[in-house]
């Protein structure tokens, strides 16, 4: 189609325009008016045009916030950016003692919430997250203990 622009020239053209402080105030508009339409932009839109690392870094402060039901999407996340940041084992490790009031309301979003943590704990650097595992192997919650020993067995088969 005639005037189109591909998306790495769009990128480029507004990477100048988005920087991290724009996005992080869009944030707080969307946390403010507890807008989900709002935040789905700026995660997804305004945060397109973010490095890696910021990206990473809004997507972490995403986690920690219990007002928005993204949760599973930006645990996901943590897999695929940058996952050898040791950093990365604390966000998930509060996110599952912290678990988003949503989850806690049924046992099917609980077990694939807490089932995305454990994979995302599993693509982190490998002796940390060996050790936050067999943490949670021994927690007293049932689901997040089952589904980290699966994990660990998983890892052992490489």
């Amino acid at each position: 189609m005639k005037g189109q622009l591909p998306i790495e020239a769009v990128r480029d053209e507004f990477a100048s325009v988005v920087r991290m402080e724009v996005v992080i105030d869009e944030y707080i508009r969307a946390k403010v008016a507890a807008d989900i339409i709002h935040l789905n932009r700026v995660l997804y839109a305004l945060g397109y045009f973010l490095n890696p690392s910021e990206k990473l870094c809004l997507f972490k402060l995403a986690i920690l916030d219990d007002w928005h039901q993204e949760h599973g999407e930006l645990i996901g996340a943590l897999q695929i950016f940058e996952p050898k940041i040791t950093h990365n084992l604390e966000v998930i490790k509060w996110s599952l003692g912290n678990l988003p009031a949503y989850v806690t309301r049924h046992e099917d979003f609980k077990y694939t919430y807490v089932k995305k943590c454990m994979y995302a704990i599993g693509a982190q650097s490998q002796p940390e997250a060996l050790i936050v595992l067999q943490e949670f192997q021994k927690s007293q919650d049932e689901i997040i203990s089952s589904l980290a020993g699966e994990q660990l067995v998983r890892l052992s088969k490489g």
